[in-house]
């Protein structure tokens, strides 16, 4: 039991590091190198929905929209979240789909 707390609490120390450096890449506009740290974050807790946004933003920041598509549309359905409702939006308006974009 004693290990299983450790090895818990190990695994949210470095998932908190591994966070908080991917977001210093993203506040830095280093966009590529933050998409990296995400994407991998993200393999591992899918259903964290500060990891899918900042994933999904990341991906938008580099012109992968059908990525950032790709995990923005099932966190939007789960959860409503009006962030990934507005990259969604924007998204669609960028491909000039402006039935889509409305829905948003």
């Amino acid at each position: 039991m004693r290990y299983i707390l450790i090895l818990f609490f190990l695994s949210s120390v470095l998932f908190s590091s591994t966070f908080d450096d991917a977001k210093k890449l993203y506040n830095n506009a280093k966009f590529i190198q933050a998409y990296e740290k995400f994407y991998i974050l993200h393999t591992h807790n899918k259903k964290n929905n500060y990891v899918t946004i900042y994933l999904a933003k990341t991906s938008y920041n580099i012109g992968e929209f059908e990525k950032a598509k790709k995990v923005l549309l099932p966190l939007y359905k789960r959860s409503h979240n009006s962030e990934a409702g507005l990259y969604l939006a924007k998204i669609y308006f960028y491909e000039k789909d402006y039935i889509k974009a409305k829905k948003y």
